[in-house]
Formats: C-alpha cells, structure tokens, sequence
C-alpha cells in the first residue's frame, strides 16, 4: 500500500491535539526539533511559504515521521 504524501498543513491540522492553539502546537514542536527549526518557520510554512534551507526542510520533514516529504516543504 502507498503511503500517501500529504501536504504540511494537512499533517498539522491532522495532528493538532484538542482545545491547543496552532501557535502553542508550532511551538511544541519546534522545541521537539531540539533548536533545529523555529516556530515562526513552521508556521511561515504553514502559510504556503517554501524553505529555501535544505536542513530546515530536512527537520519539519522529520517531525512528521516522513509523512511529509522534503519536496512539498523545500524550493
């Protein structure tokens, strides 16, 4: 079975728990990174903005467990 690729605000809206806001949720996990990526970068993406950084993109891609790929994040 193929996974499906999802798109990053799909996978935040999907995982987003119950009554936390979407700030305190980007914050939660940009602390999860350990320092790698901000919470004003996963929310920037959010938007629809494109990393131009590969890490950055490398970082979001792997807090979402692979669900979604590096090429839906990064320019």
């Amino acid at each position: 079975m193929m996974k499906k690729k999802m798109t990053l605000k799909e996978w935040f809206d999907a995982t987003l728990p119950r009554g936390m806001t979407k700030t305190a949720y980007a914050k939660f996990l940009a602390d999860k990174s350990g320092g790698k990526i901000g919470m004003s970068t996963i929310l920037n993406t959010l938007k629809g903005h494109r990393l131009t950084g590969y890490a950055k993109g490398k970082a979001i891609s792997d807090l979402t467990g692979g669900k979604v790929p590096l090429t839906e994040i990064v320019e």
